[in-house]
């Protein structure tokens, strides 16, 4: 049974196998001693170094049996003296702990490894999952923007469109009415000129006149309606500034006058006086003959206003106003 135990261990290093085969011939001598002496005796030192037999002996007797630890060697005589035998028995003690084998070792650490990266693949899987999950909800959000922007687009693209035939068709009138403007202002400054040879004067779409002729307040009326005017109506301080600069150098006649009731002052549309500029003390209506008024008057020193009412058979120069239509 020995020689089979020994047989099954051969796969160590040659020093292993060297130690081993020592400690076998010692065992051998003593079982040999053991029959002719009667005798259990330890297996003798076969010459090696202390340290190496002792390493060597456990690490046969550990070799013999990975689950059991061999106490010593019983011999024992048979009581038969024709025959003799020796019996051999090895006694046993299971030992409490039971030595795993290297080859099954590393089965389990394989699978304990195959089974971490199982649950490493799984964890992997899932959390791409979730991410492919979210960005496909991102990417739907991106396109329905964008085409929610593609239409804003083309909706500006097409208010572009339509403002830029508007602004087109403004330069175009814009064009068109320069035109006009500077053809008006060429044909006014060709009227004005005229009107200056005239001795017509252009202020606020009215055409203004002073004869050159001293005539009463009739006949200066007359004058100016054969110019198809009439004597001027004053309704501003403007307009009164005006004649005063153009015209102020002589006294002119007016369209007012008293006529018809002292004091009611009215002009030749019929329409009341409102605003007058009259000097200082007028009108005074001077010894009750004075119903007719006139602008310029010399005793004025300042300002424009220079109104006084003279009588109406005096002569002097008129100023026709024509409203142009």
């Amino acid at each position: 049974m020995t020689d089979d135990i020994y047989q099954n261990y051969t796969t160590e290093s040659k020093e292993e196998s060297d130690d081993r085969q020592s400690l076998y011939e010692d065992y051998r001598e003593n079982v040999a001693t053991s029959q002719t002496t009667g005798i259990n005796q330890e297996p003798q030192s076969t010459g090696l170094p202390q340290g190496r037999k002792r390493r060597s002996y456990h690490y046969c007797t550990g070799y013999f049996n990975q689950s059991y630890q061999p106490q010593k060697l019983q011999v024992n005589r048979t009581p038969d003296k024709n025959s003799p035998k020796i019996i051999i028995a090895l006694s046993h003690q299971k030992t409490k702990t039971n030595l795993i084998p290297i080859g099954s070792r590393r089965y389990r650490l394989a699978a304990v490894g195959l089974g971490l990266l199982c649950v490493l693949l799984l964890t992997a899987t899932t959390v791409l999952w979730i991410q492919f999950n979210h960005l496909t909800a991102e990417r739907d959000q991106l396109q329905t923007s964008y085409t929610n922007l593609t239409a804003e687009r083309d909706q500006l693209q097409t208010s572009n469109t339509n403002l830029t035939a508007e602004r087109d068709q403004l330069q175009t009138s814009n064009t068109n009415l320069t035109a006009e403007r500077d053809q008006l202002q060429k044909e006014r400054d060709q009227l004005t000129k005229v009107l200056l040879e005239l001795r017509w004067k252009y202020f606020r779409s009215s055409l203004y006149y002073i004869t050159t002729e001293k005539k009463s307040w009739t006949e200066s009326r007359q004058d100016c309606q054969k110019r198809k005017a009439d004597l001027v109506i004053i309704n501003s301080g403007e307009e009164q500034e005006f004649i005063s600069k153009e015209f102020g150098n002589a006294e002119a006649w007016i369209g007012l006058n008293d006529s018809k009731t002292e004091g009611v002052w009215k002009w030749v549309d019929g329409s009341a006086l409102t605003t007058g500029f009259w000097w200082t003390g007028e009108p005074n209506d001077y010894e009750g003959n004075e119903d007719c008024g006139v602008t310029g008057y010399k005793g004025a020193t300042s300002g424009p206003s220079t109104w006084a009412d003279f009588p109406c058979h005096h002569p002097v120069f008129g100023i026709c106003e024509r409203i142009s239509k």
